[in-house]
C-alpha cells in the first residue's frame, strides 16, 4: 500500500485471526502513528483491542475509542476494564451525523498522527441503507484526510459486489483478503 493511501477499505471475513492480524498491522506498521483511534460499532472496546494485542504490541501508542453502543453486546462486555486513555459514546448507531462528527472531533484532538480502525461498516449497514453508510465513510474519509492520519475500514465479504464498488468510490484502496488470508489483492 502506498504512502498516499490514507483511507482503505478492507474486504475479507468478519472475524478472525487473518482479519485480525492485517487489521493490527494497518494500524500499527503501515505508516507512521502515535495515536490509535478504534471505532467499535458492536464489538466492545476492550474485545477489539484484545483482538489487536493478540497480534502485536500497542504499548507505543496512545489508544482511545469511540464506542458506538448498539446495546447488542452482552452485559459482561461492560465490566471489562477500559484499557483505554479514553472512551466516547454515541448511542445511537443510526445517529451518523453525531458519529461522523464525534470521529472527526477524536481525529482533532489526538496529538501527532493517527492510526484509525473502524470496525465496522457491515455493522452499521445493518442499522442504515447503504446510502447513508456511504455518506458516512465519504465524511470519515474527510475527516481522516484532513487530520492527516490513515484509516481502514472494515466489511464484511459477504456484501454483494455492488456495495463493496459503492464503499470503494469513497476510499484510496480497496484490499480484498480471502477467508485463509493466503490471497490479498489491491485495488
Amino acid at each position: 500500500m502506498s504512502e498516499t493511501a490514507q483511507n482503505v477499505l478492507v474486504v475479507g471475513p468478519a472475524v478472525g485471526d487473518v482479519t485480525d492480524e492485517l487489521c493490527t498491522r494497518l494500524l500499527t506498521d503501515v505508516q507512521p502513528a502515535d495515536s490509535i483511534l478504534g471505532v467499535s460499532v458492536v464489538q466492545s472496546p476492550s474485545d477489539r483491542r484484545r483482538r489487536w494485542t493478540d497480534h502485536g504490541s500497542l504499548e507505543e501508542f496512545d489508544v482511545e475509542f469511540v464506542d458506538v453502543d448498539t446495546d447488542t453486546r452482552a452485559a459482561s462486555a461492560a465490566e471489562h476494564t477500559q484499557p483505554t486513555r479514553q472512551i466516547t459514546t454515541v448511542a445511537d448507531p443510526t445517529d451518523l451525523s453525531t458519529l461522523g462528527r464525534t470521529v472527526g472531533e477524536r481525529l482533532t484532538a489526538a496529538d501527532g498522527r493517527t492510526s484509525m480502525c473502524f470496525h465496522s461498516v457491515t455493522d452499521i449497514l445493518d442499522f442504515v441503507e447503504r446510502e447513508r453508510a456511504l455518506e458516512l465513510l465519504h465524511t470519515l474519509a474527510e475527516e481522516v484526510k484532513s487530520a492527516d492520519a490513515h484509516a481502514h475500514y472494515h466489511l464484511d465479504a459477504s456484501q454483494d459486489e455492488e456495495t463493496v464498488e459503492l464503499l470503494g468510490t469513497v476510499t484510496d484502496r480497496v484490499i480484498d483478503l480471502s477467508p485463509d488470508g493466503s490471497d490479498v489483492s489491491v485495488r
